[in-house]
């Protein structure tokens, strides 16, 4: 099961997270891995100690200098820099354990890409 919360499901506050611990059992064995790191809402330390509670890898991807470092103050290691399309690509199947996501965080509402996706 591949869930995606949009803003307007963060946006709800802590009812997005209980929904997640609920689906946590439903969940495909898997990493999670957030697109668009926290800019003070808490998501990335959130999804970073639940992914620990369920053994799971967690890995939270900002193409800022900001969304990086605040990713990186929040989890450490879990903190990558990039664009998410090419860490998933490229790092992920090479990071997480199991080479498959369980929960994907899209979180980069806030970026206007200027050019064509490939």
């Amino acid at each position: 099961l591949l869930l995606f919360l949009n803003r307007a499901c963060v946006e709800a506050g802590a009812e997005a997270y209980r929904l997640l611990e609920e689906l946590a059992d439903d969940l495909d064995a898997g990493s999670f891995v957030e697109i668009g790191s926290d800019r003070g809402e808490g998501s990335t330390a959130w999804l970073n100690s639940f992914a620990a509670a369920t053994g799971r890898d967690f890995f939270s991807v900002d193409f800022s200098e900001e969304g990086f470092n605040n990713a990186q103050r929040a989890c450490g290691p879990c903190a990558h820099r990039g664009m998410g399309e090419t860490f998933l690509e490229v790092e992920f199947p090479a990071l997480s354990r199991t080479g498959k996501i369980a929960f994907a965080y899209l979180d980069n509402y806030d970026w206007v890409w200027a050019g064509e996706h490939r």
